[in-house]
């Protein structure tokens, strides 16, 4: 038995990604060092930074797919002079809260990666565990206390789904 492509793991994950790549405003001092690695938006040599963790992938198999989007600024940046009081790390996490604030996002096929196709009237649905859609899950946009080694943090996560995963699911999921 195979796996129809719009409940692939693979094609969710870079369904999603391609989808940020294109919506995310990236900040004028990040244009020139998008890093297009499979974890992060950046470079290790910025002062600016987005890492996309998958914390499950459960999303066309009956469940939830969660991932958390960390947002990172040096508060002493080599770059315009760092982000002091954290102020970069609330606009770039803004940003991904922007890019992501969809009901739904495409999937695609990347049975062949160099020309992947659009599986039609197939989304990935951004839905909280309250029932809200275009929202992360609670508490929204999460402010990490301070500077932990003169690094600021700012986490957001999303809950995705597909529409046929909503048969699966308890309340609690």
């Amino acid at each position: 038995m195979t796996i129809p492509a719009n409940r692939k793991a693979s094609n969710i994950e870079r369904s999603v990604k391609e989808f940020l790549y294109t919506q995310f405003v990236v900040p004028e001092s990040m244009e020139d060092n998008i890093n297009d690695g499979d974890s992060e938006f950046s470079s290790a040599g910025l002062d600016k930074w987005v890492d996309v963790v998958w914390l499950s992938n459960g999303a066309g198999k009956k469940g939830v797919a969660l991932v958390q989007f960390d947002v990172y600024t040096r508060s002493k940046g080599k770059k315009a002079g760092g982000d002091r009081y954290g102020i970069e790390c609330a606009r770039l996490a803004q940003a991904i809260y922007e890019a992501m604030h969809v009901d739904t996002i495409q999937i695609y096929n990347y049975a062949v990666p160099a020309s992947p196709t659009i599986l039609t009237a197939r989304k990935i649905m951004v839905l909280n565990s309250d029932g809200k859609f275009r929202e992360p899950q609670s508490p929204g946009i999460q402010v990490i206390a301070g500077f932990e080694d003169g690094i600021a943090r700012r986490t957001l996560t999303y809950r995705l789904l597909l529409p046929e995963d909503l048969a699966g699911l308890s309340y609690y999921d």
